[in-house]
């Protein structure tokens, strides 16, 4: 069986000769500017594909511990690396971070390899539209195609069928639409209706979530916001982390009840999750005696 390709790099060019982007973001940000983008391009580094995705709620709250920095801050920072062009502006407005000039510097790497370098991601381009093309076809062959259709549309309207949401994909569209709905508490209110509204079965949980940042008073008072960062995520996090100080940031925004069945987790698996074990009871320490 044939190992995978990997679209990964352990290392990347520093260049001594440093451009504009730098001077820009030490001047207007100092040490934390020049940080940050270093720290942007190690996650680059990393992710497979060399591009990174922030839609994801999990990927988001790890990129903000790892240059710990706030989200209106990590926010200010990218979208001023993308005026600069230092990452793709229109992959930006649509949260995701790639950078050209990153991916040029470590050609060699693939080149080495002997594997295609990973291309730019085409979350913004649209497919373009079949355009119709007249036959000579008989009329016979019209209507087998007319029948053909008609299959199609009864396919279509069986697709129409609703389909609950999951709890990231509720979080993920508010995160998109930036309102302060909070997804648990949908989530939670449309299951004990049976996901109807009135007599009606729903039929489109998206326009639900609209009309829910349109209403002045909701059915019940909003939750307290959550930490976005759960036991699964810090789970998931730590499969990706590559030192224990990454976890560590992480587990220090950890509430202390999730910390503690974080610890259930990952005690006497390993040398490395034991002594990450021991830090994290450090921290619960330290946050039950603040």
């Amino acid at each position: 069986m044939a190992r995978p390709k990997k679209a990964t790099v352990d290392y990347f060019p520093h260049s001594c000769a440093h451009k504009t982007t730098i001077f820009v973001l030490e001047q207007k940000y100092g040490n934390n500017g020049y940080a940050f983008w270093f720290k942007i391009l190690e996650l680059l580094a990393s992710s497979e594909g060399h591009y990174y995705d922030c839609r994801k709620p999990h990927l988001w709250e790890f990129l903000q511990a790892k240059t710990r920095l706030s989200e209106d801050l990590c926010n200010e920072l990218l979208d001023l690396l993308a005026k600069l062009e230092a990452i793709d502006p229109k992959l930006w407005s649509k949260r995701i971070i790639w950078s050209d000039n990153f991916v040029a510097g470590i050609a060699d790497v693939y080149k080495n390899r002997r594997v295609e370098m990973p291309s730019k991601p085409d979350f913004y381009r649209q497919k373009p539209r079949k355009a119709d093309i007249s036959t000579g076809r008989n009329p016979q062959s019209k209507v087998k195609e007319s029948k053909g259709d008609n299959s199609n549309k009864s396919i279509r309207k069986k697709s129409k069928k609703f389909i609950k949401p999951t709890i990231e994909e509720i979080r993920e569209y508010c995160l998109e639409r930036k309102n302060k709905i909070d997804p648990e508490q949908f989530l939670n209110f449309y299951e004990s209706k049976g996901w109807m509204i009135g007599k009606n079965k729903m039929k489109e949980w998206r326009a639900a979530v609209r009309t829910w940042e349109q209403s002045s008073n909701q059915t019940t008072p909003p939750a307290p916001k959550k930490s976005l960062i759960t036991v699964e995520v810090a789970k998931d996090m730590l499969a990706r982390a590559s030192i224990t100080e990454t976890m560590v940031e992480v587990l220090e925004r950890l509430p202390e009840d999730e910390l503690g069945l974080f610890m259930k987790t990952i005690v006497n698996k390993d040398s490395y999750t034991r002594g990450l074990y021991q830090r994290a009871k450090k921290i619960l320490k330290k946050k039950e005696d603040a």
